[in-house]
């Protein structure tokens, strides 16, 4: 999604491992948020990230991505 310098944009990233939550960051700002963050993981174990976003006070249909801990 696209968003602009003067868009108000607040977020939270949820990691999961399977149905077991592992951890949760969270942001706003004014413009495009960038996380930089860490977690605890177990190699061969499988998580999903899910962010869950607003922008300018609309709730954003969330992102997900999964993977597999090498």
């Amino acid at each position: 999604i696209a968003v602009g310098l003067k868009d108000n944009v607040s977020a939270e990233i949820e990691l999961w491992q399977g149905n077991n939550f592992v951890t949760s960051w969270k942001d706003s700002s004014t413009g495009p948020l960038r996380f930089s963050e860490t977690a605890q993981v177990t190699n061969g174990k499988s998580y999903t990230l899910t962010v869950n976003f607003e922008v300018n006070g609309v709730k954003q249909e969330p992102i997900s991505s999964s993977g597999t801990c090498k």
